[in-house]
């Protein structure tokens, strides 16, 4: 009975011990990434835009694990001279909202998105994704093609893969490990393994100075946590269904893809898309790895400015 009680004992210490650190570690990401921008109503769900420049509106659609901030830091001043750059949160994410049911799906937030544009007076946009947020443009494009100047996807996600699911996105998501786990044990886990979790995006490159401006840290709070996990672990099966569509986008489409890239592996996504999908262009990039957004934001620009240029 005793060695049942200690083992009680140490486990609510744990908890405990978690659930402080998870505190204090999700103010300090508060006080790195504070809410900066407004919110716009997307028909009931509040999301926060951040915006910058004018000229032409251009959605910009962060990925998993970060923010609007990964756009405001590097590629957007460079183009906000010759744009008017939006750069949308998620729903879920941050400081937006989420209570529209099926918002961890590229199609439904892109339905949200498409809704904070027209609340901002932002029609027939250029969109622009990175990772998980290409996969959102691309629902987008091919869901209302005809409300589409242009399409730029970075490294995007596009096609439903094989493979099984990562372990720690399946326990998180059970009732009671999940319960439990996220608001004590999710953001310390993070904040541990944030050196290999950064190498692997970054590979073969190295994390640059600004990285500092990327809000990953606020993204493992345990409400963005759970967002993340939610999105990621519907993604595959949403991708199966919306890749059947994208031979109905109209506007020109730009893919930019690290041929070093070990989180969307650019031939089987962007290699693919161009040659399935007519008049998709793809420019692989060689040397650079997931995070072509931080390490090579003058090429992202330059397809960006690019396609304006051409009339997208």
């Amino acid at each position: 009975m005793l060695d049942k009680r200690a083992a009680l004992l140490v486990g609510l210490a744990c908890l405990a011990g978690g659930w402080t650190w998870t505190r204090f570690a999700s103010a300090d990401a508060e006080r790195r990434h504070p809410m900066a921008g407004r919110m716009v109503d997307a028909g009931g769900v509040p999301l926060r835009l951040m915006e910058r420049g004018s000229g032409p509106p251009a959605i910009f659609v962060h990925g998993a694990w970060g923010g609007p901030e990964d756009w405001d830091s590097t590629v957007v001043p460079l183009v906000e001279h010759r744009l008017r750059c939006l750069m949308f949160e998620r729903p879920g994410h941050g400081w937006s909202g989420d209570s529209t049911p099926g918002a961890g799906t590229p199609l439904e937030q892109a339905r949200l998105l498409r809704a904070a544009a027209r609340a901002v007076d932002a029609e027939r946009p250029l969109l622009v994704g990175f990772s998980y947020g290409g996969s959102v443009c691309a629902a987008w494009a091919s869901n209302w093609p005809d409300e589409v100047a242009g399409v730029v996807l970075v490294n995007p996600a596009l096609y439903r893969w094989e493979g099984i699911e990562s372990a720690s996105f399946s326990l998180a998501s059970l009732p009671l490990v999940g319960d439990l786990g996220v608001p004590t044990f999710a953001m310390p886990a993070g904040l541990v393994l944030s050196g290999p979790s950064l190498s692997k995006v970054f590979t073969p490159e190295s994390p640059t100075d600004n990285f500092e401006f990327s809000p990953w840290r606020r993204s493992l709070r345990p409400a963005d946590f759970r967002a993340n996990i939610r999105d990621l672990r519907r993604l595959k099966s949403s991708l199966g269904i919306q890749s059947s569509n994208y031979s109905r986008i109209k506007a020109p489409v730009r893919l930019v893809a690290g041929l070093g890239d070990q989180v969307t592996w650019p031939d089987f996504h962007c290699g693919r898309m161009a040659r399935e999908v007519a008049g998709v262009g793809v420019r692989f990039v060689e040397g650079a790895g997931h995070q072509l957004v931080y390490t090579r934001a003058e090429v992202v620009a330059r397809e960006i400015v690019e396609m304006v240029e051409a009339g997208g």
